[in-house]
């Protein structure tokens, strides 16, 4: 019995040593097992900022800024946070319903949706339905709620083109060959990472040539996640963005919103420049913001943001531009646990240590407890 006394102590002492010394640093409502989750990053701790503070002092808003890269450029590639963040869609929705856009515009295009389904999409958003329940169950049959945020963005899309002329509506093209988690899973059995990419970027390359170049609305915009929205062939097979940067290096841009580090091999979640950024933001009272990466502080910064590590790589080398819309505490997910347990898994590293090592002792004490009951009965006999 000593032996199971020993590990019921070690079990009872480390959970406690978490207890104590996580809830000291966070003071947050939401708990679990009595344990305070982290709800923010922790602050940038140097004051080094200087340069950046000063660069953000006359720069456009977000929304300016991408209207300035349609200014100079065809094709605008947007890398999302994440897509199961909601709220960068809201910003996306004021983007497509600008008067800018509109007249000038007009395409949108998502890695969200398979191009199977591109008749269906094609119909939904010119079609006017007589009530909120029948647009809201149509939305839900092209969307699958992959994404509220998604959902949201496509509903207010067809609301939008009912007010609209026919010249004017807004067109939405799925570019995946995968589809959503969905009902049902479609099409292509097996293919490659660079072959999903390369495949994707050819449904806006050829209806942009075909097509979109030569009407009056010759300009589209590309949502797209995470290594998708890169131009760069350093380090991985060739992505999304870049296969369109090849095709027309000279009419597209991509932009970079304020987003998180995914680190390898741990797969933890940390902010930029180990929170660098986040102050400045925060110095300049989070003011929704765009500017180029070129000739900023921001764009020499070394390249942090892709899973595994890119020396002598920098933010100007893989990304046009840059958005902030919001700091990461006010991020939006489907469910709010969700937020605070996926953007803060760095903090929690610690915590999930531990928690493994008191998972190893109770499986360490009921394995011995079989053994001892095993034993026992084998004496008896």
């Amino acid at each position: 019995y000593r032996f199971y006394y020993k590990y019921i102590l070690l079990f009872v002492a480390s959970f406690l040593l978490i207890l104590i010394t996580n809830n000291a640093k966070h003071k947050s409502e939401l708990s679990l097992l009595g344990i305070n989750l982290p709800d923010k990053f922790p602050e940038y701790p140097y004051n080094d900022t200087f340069k950046y503070n000063d660069f953000l002092k006359d720069q456009k808003t977000a929304t300016d800024y991408i209207f300035y890269l349609f200014e100079k450029n065809d094709i605008v590639v947007i890398c999302e946070p994440n897509h199961f963040e909601i709220k960068n869609w809201d910003f996306i929705l004021n983007i497509v319903s600008d008067k800018r856009f509109i007249k000038n515009v007009g395409n949108v295009f998502t890695e969200y949706g398979s191009v199977i389904q591109q008749n269906k999409i094609d119909s939904f958003l010119i079609k006017k339905y007589s009530n909120e329940k029948a647009i809201e169950k149509a939305t839900a049959n092209i969307t699958c709620f992959r994404n509220n945020g998604f959902y949201n963005y496509i509903k207010s899309i067809n609301v939008l083109n009912s007010d609209l002329k026919d010249s004017l509506k807004i067109r939405h093209f799925f570019c995946d060959i995968k589809g959503f988690s969905e009902c049902p899973r479609s099409t292509v059995d097996s293919f490659s990472l660079n072959n999903r990419d390369s495949l994707m970027a050819q449904v806006l390359i050829d209806k942009y040539k075909n097509q979109i170049s030569k009407e009056n609305r010759n300009k589209c915009l590309l949502i797209t996640d995470y290594r998708h929205a890169y131009n760069l062939y350093k380090y991985d097979n060739k992505n999304q963005a870049e296969f369109i940067f090849t095709e027309f290096p000279n009419k597209t841009a991509n932009v970079l919103i304020n987003s998180y580090v995914m680190t390898f091999p741990f797969f933890l979640f940390y902010p930029i420049q180990d929170g660098k950024w986040d102050l400045v933001f925060k110095n300049n009272q989070n003011k929704q913001i765009g500017f180029d990466f070129a000739n900023s502080p921001f764009g020499n910064d070394n390249f942090d943001h892709y899973v595994r590590p890119t020396p002598s790589t920098t933010y100007q080398d893989v990304f046009t531009g840059f958005v902030f819309i919001n700091s990461s505490e006010n991020w939006g997910f489907n469910y709010r646990t969700e937020s605070t347990i996926f953007i803060n898994l760095y903090n929690l590293f610690p915590l999930l240590l531990v928690v493994l090592l008191n998972l190893f002792s109770v499986v360490i004490i009921i394995s011995s407890f079989i053994r001892f009951i095993l034993k026992s009965r084998l004496q008896k006999k």
